[in-house]
């Protein structure tokens, strides 16, 4: 059915249009335009030309060509709209399809595996977390295909976790596969027989039979979680069980006061698989087959638990290829004598990581003796990750300051420890001070950080980073026997993590790096510079604001630092 408007057949004009546009990109048909053409501008002269019954006709013409075009225009706008939304949905529903299709045509095998990466993702090792059972069953949702696939493949299902129903679904799906189980441990809330036992969540009694296929164990103490269950059951239970297919182990302690320290049922386990161990707030002493670790991450206060036992554990690990030290602020007084630690060596360590928040004079001592004690050989990769709070002293119109350099001192004091590393990573930062755009920020942005970079002390070091949230105050060390300054080594780059407030000390000590490697002509030898900019950096990690500066460009950067008071835009 045709269209009729006041000014002909909307339809007809449509048709014309497009097929001329298509045959000659000219949209203005040959009956609007009458000799001449409306859609050019026309001089005074020519309008004098025509006179006024020529105006008046040209007048009506192109008034009744403004009309059609108008038309067409909002017909066309209008159906471009709804063809491109119409296109956009099309594509979409394409490549659904299109990919559907694919995941058709994948063998269920294949499938599989898929969905365990998705799952598992490629971590190692692997540890059980609600979001592994919540992706399955989103994964068993999607089609009847999906479905059966996911069902039958038992490793989706080996996440032991959360709620009681949701480890009892995976329990009965994961057949013979191996499983994750992380379960929190609180106090018992039952009157009778024991008050304040340690109580358990409901769904370990159903996992305890299948210890057998344990392959990750995460036991977390809350203290102030409380809990209706059998506590006394369960610990038995649990000291008797089968685990030697444990491959990880993760024992976390929330309790200041201490409580969890008694927990020894896993003295009484054979772990010959056990690899991995995280140990926060609490050490397994005398766990068996610890000397199989290949990694180990620790976390401690001083005083909290011996030293002496966790060294001569820790020296019995001769496998060991990863090894993780935190140490947390302990008491101000220890009526400890000064410990005295056996030399121990371990050739097979290639990460090390070693984390001190600020301590108090006495503990210094006894971490110098802790860490001599034990050398590195073949260690790669060193991370050092020094804390404390920023604190401000009686003069107000001085900064707040953080001294870490007796804290770097006790851990690091002979270069024959570190003859391989090539990675050193150096972080230090104070941990009350927020972002920039904080309040928080703004009344300690100023505050300084006093530290010793013991660059000089790895001889084979090529590739240093250093991380820093406050006034950065950075010195290089000197050896302790002769007090001579370490040759600093040659470098091949130099990554900087810092604030606003860093830059300058940042590139100060970068000048004394670079310069000593320049004299001694190896300028060469630095390829690039990286800079990042921690006060803009997001949460998600989907921005990161840094520039890497290369050959000449990153001496030029130091030098426009240590030239510029004002350092607000230090990535240039």
């Amino acid at each position: 059915m045709d269209v009729e408007y006041e000014d002909g057949n909307l339809l007809v004009d449509l048709f014309e249009v497009i097929a001329r546009w298509l045959a000659i990109r000219d949209p203005i048909l040959e009956r609007w335009r009458g000799g001449l053409k409306p859609v050019n501008p026309m001089s005074y002269n020519d309008i004098q030309k025509i006179g006024t019954a020529g105006c008046s006709d040209l007048l009506s013409r192109t008034r009744k060509v403004k009309r059609q075009l108008k038309r067409l225009s909002d017909t066309l706008r209008e159906l471009s709209t709804v063809v491109r939304a119409a296109s956009d949905a099309v594509c979409a529903n394409h490549n659904a399809v299109s990919n559907m299709c694919g995941l058709l045509s994948l063998p269920s095998e294949l499938l599989s595996q898929i969905f365990q990466f998705v799952v598992d993702g490629t971590g190692d090792p692997v540890w059980a977390n609600p979001t592994r059972s919540k992706a399955a069953v989103t994964l068993s949702h999607v089609s009847q295909y999906f479905r059966n696939t996911a069902l039958s493949c038992a490793p989706l299902w080996s996440n032991i976790c959360g709620s009681p129903e949701m480890a009892q679904l995976c329990l009965s799906q994961s057949e013979e596969a191996l499983l994750d189980v992380a379960v929190t441990v609180g106090w018992s809330s039952n009157p009778v027989p024991k008050p304040y036992d340690m109580a358990f969540e409901q769904f370990i009694t159903d996992a305890l039979p299948q210890s057998k296929r344990w392959r990750s164990l995460d036991v977390h103490y809350k203290p102030k979680v409380w809990m209706f269950s059998e506590g006394t059951d369960v610990r038995q239970a649990l000291s008797e069980l089968d685990v030697r297919s444990l491959v990880s182990l993760c024992i976390r302690n929330d309790d200041e006061h201490l409580r969890f320290e008694d927990y020894h049922e896993f003295r009484h386990w054979n772990t010959p698989n056990l690899r991995h161990l995280i140990a926060i707030q609490y050490f397994p002493l005398a766990l068996p087959n610890i000397a199989n670790l290949t990694s180990l991450d620790v976390t401690l206060k001083p005083g909290q638990i011996s030293l002496t036992s966790v060294h001569q554990e820790i020296s019995r690990m001769e496998n060991l290829e990863s090894l993780s030290l935190k140490m947390g602020m302990g008491q101000p007084h220890n009526n400890d004598q000064l410990e005295s630690f056996q030399t121990v060596e371990l050739p097979k360590v290639r990460c090390l990581k070693i984390g001190m928040e600020t301590q108090w004079p006495n503990w210094i001592d006894i971490y110098k003796s802790f860490f001599s004690s034990m050398s590195f050989p073949g260690a790669v990769d060193m991370h050092v990750k020094l804390y404390g709070t920023f604190r401000k002293i009686d003069d107000d119109n001085r900064p707040a300051f953080l001294s870490l350099v007796s804290e770097m001192e006790s851990i690091i004091q002979h270069g024959m420890r570190f003859p391989r590393v090539e990675h050193f990573c150096l972080e230090v930062s104070g941990v009350n001070v927020g972002t920039s755009h904080t309040e928080c920020f703004l009344g300690d942005q100023q505050g300084e950080i006093f530290v010793l970079v013991p660059l000089g002390i790895f001889p084979a070091v090529k590739h240093f980073t250093l991380s820093s949230n406050g006034i950065l105050c950075a010195y290089p060390t000197e050896d302790p026997v002769t007090e001579e300054n370490y040759r600093i080594p040659t470098l091949n780059t130099i990554t900087v993590r810092i604030s606003e407030m860093a830059a300058w000390g940042a590139a100060s000590l970068i000048q004394k790096i670079l310069s000593a490697q320049e004299e001694r002509g190896d300028r060469e030898e630095f390829r690039e510079l990286v800079v990042i900019n921690s006060d803009q950096e997001t949460d998600a990690q989907d921005y990161i604001p840094k520039k890497v500066y290369t050959g000449d460009a990153a001496f030029e950067w130091y030098e426009r630092r240590l030239s510029e008071l004002d350092d607000a835009y230090f990535i240039d």
